[in-house]
């Protein structure tokens, strides 16, 4: 049986456009192709590692990336791992969820300041579980952060 396989490509995914694309096969069947402009424009190393996570998560799983040089044209490349078990996750992967959900608490943030400066008593109601969203992805980031922490001590 053959694994399953995938390539990253950096390129242009419209005419003025520098992104990413990756094309591979599902074990299922089925096909993946999905672009993304450039994660860090400025970082080519930060770029990479985005664009390798990104396309982890549309996968679905992670992969065990290899890079290839062909022609002047670099490419990623990656297949199932070998093994059943999955791969140890860094503390710079554990740090960069955490950084994800600090994010998505200040949305949250953002979002229930706005409801509770109107006077509609009705969007003031709506704030409410908003303030404990905003907890509970606070407590998820500290978590994270722990995990990550403990990770690196590993």
């Amino acid at each position: 049986m053959s694994f399953p396989r995938f390539k990253l490509v950096p390129g242009h995914i419209d005419v003025d456009v520098p992104g990413w694309e990756l094309t591979g096969d599902r074990a299922s069947g089925e096909r993946i192709v999905e672009c993304h402009e450039l994660f860090h424009p400025h970082d080519d190393n930060a770029d990479i590692e985005a664009a390798l996570t990104w396309a982890d998560r549309i996968i679905g799983t992670r992969q065990v990336w290899t890079h290839a040089r062909e022609r002047g044209f670099d490419r990623w490349e990656a297949g199932a791992r070998d093994d059943e078990s999955p791969a140890k996750p860094t503390p710079a992967e554990v740090h960069a969820l955490a950084a994800e959900a600090d994010a998505l608490q200040s949305r949250i943030q953002d979002i229930y300041a706005r409801l509770w400066s109107w006077t509609d008593e009705e969007a003031r109601r709506l704030a409410h579980p908003l303030a404990d969203a905003s907890a509970n992805v606070r407590q998820a980031r500290d978590t994270l952060g722990q995990t990550a922490t403990a990770l690196t001590r590993d």
